[in-house]
């Protein structure tokens, strides 16, 4: 956690139970007492699930805003968060 209630995450692979996970992070030190922003690192890892990562910033997106965008020299996908089911 950094100073200001700013948490940082860092990821290093993205499987199936990361969304699960983070939720149950979310419950402790993660939390909205304790943090008002995120820092989600993906930097370095050998990659996983991008749906995972989606369903994980559902917890902290609001619903309807953009949560992702991945993009190359061709084209960019922006992804929507969504209500947590």
């Amino acid at each position: 956690m950094y100073t200001g209630g700013t948490c940082y995450i860092a990821l290093h692979s993205f499987d199936v139970v990361l969304a699960k996970n983070f939720s149950k992070a979310l419950e402790g030190d993660f939390s909205a007492d304790h943090c008002i922003k995120y820092i989600i690192d993906l930097r370095d890892n050998p990659g996983g699930s991008l749906q995972e990562v989606l369903s994980m910033l559902d917890y902290i997106v609001p619903t309807g805003s953009v949560s992702a965008q991945v993009g190359s020299q061709q084209s960019t996908t922006k992804y929507y968060a969504s209500p947590i089911s």
